[in-house]
């Protein structure tokens, strides 16, 4: 009970969303790759003049878009991006963050400003990271399948 209370509790700067990767529109797919290479990162932000979150391009995207539809390197990142950007706020519970994280089937969470500006970015691992270190009991005692109950005592 305690963690689903923490979770709608507290807010996603609780979860220390590191320093996002951002670059323009007018970057290619190749020099954008080579950007997610060179900072081992999973996904880069894309933003327009004004600073605005206005896609991102994760390594997902590499596989699907860029080699799966055959695209020219020296094409746009805007030919590629995912527009549909799904974010938060700083002040939104982390809670909604997870939602969004499992709704959509997402590894990035971009974390933006009121004026839609990137100041953030929230991995799964980021917050499996913030459960296990404020949770360790819960977390470390659960079963593989919390909806399994088993028949028989388990072990030696």
């Amino acid at each position: 009970m305690e963690l689903t209370h923490s979770l709608e509790r507290d807010f996603v700067r609780h979860l220390a969303p590191k320093a996002p990767l951002v670059t323009s529109p007018t970057t290619t797919v190749r020099e954008t790759i080579r950007l997610l290479q060179e900072n081992q990162a999973g996904c880069v932000i894309i933003c327009d003049g004004q600073n605005k979150a206005i896609g991102i391009f994760t390594e997902r995207d590499v596989l699907r878009r860029v080699i799966g539809e055959r695209v020219d390197l020296d094409s746009p990142i805007t030919d590629v991006m995912t527009t549909d950007l799904a974010s938060v706020r700083e002040s939104d519970k982390i809670a909604r963050a997870i939602h969004l994280l499992h709704e959509r089937g997402l590894r990035h969470l971009p974390v933006l400003d009121d004026q839609g500006g990137p100041i953030g970015l929230i991995t799964v691992r980021g917050v499996m990271e913030y459960l296990v270190e404020h949770f360790p009991q819960t977390i470390y005692n659960l079963p593989p399948d919390p909806s399994t109950i088993l028949e028989a005592r388990e072990g030696a």
